[in-house]
């Protein structure tokens, strides 16, 4: 069966994504209220994906303990390498 080849940055992607929808389905209100207001600090005009979007916010101490724990913990359970300050 042919299987395509995927790069590093492509697996990363849908690891985030699985992480992502994993904690998305038991997050509150709260949290992603919480979300919400770390992602619209960036103050950026861009839409950007999510992805790029958390990234940016990681790259940042005070704006990472924005995010919520339980999507932080997520993230770090399943060795999302932004999850370790990779971007």
């Amino acid at each position: 069966m042919f299987q395509p080849t995927t790069t590093s940055n492509e697996e990363s992607i849908r690891t985030f994504w699985r992480a992502y929808m994993a904690w998305i389905k038991t997050a509150t209100d709260e949290e992603v209220v919480r979300l919400e207001a770390a992602l619209t600090n960036l103050q950026t005009a861009e839409v950007m994906p999510i992805v790029r979007a958390i990234r940016l916010v990681l790259r940042d101490d005070l704006a990472t303990r924005e995010l919520p724990a339980s999507l932080m913990q997520q993230l770090e359970e399943a060795s999302w390498p932004a999850a370790q300050a990779t971007g």
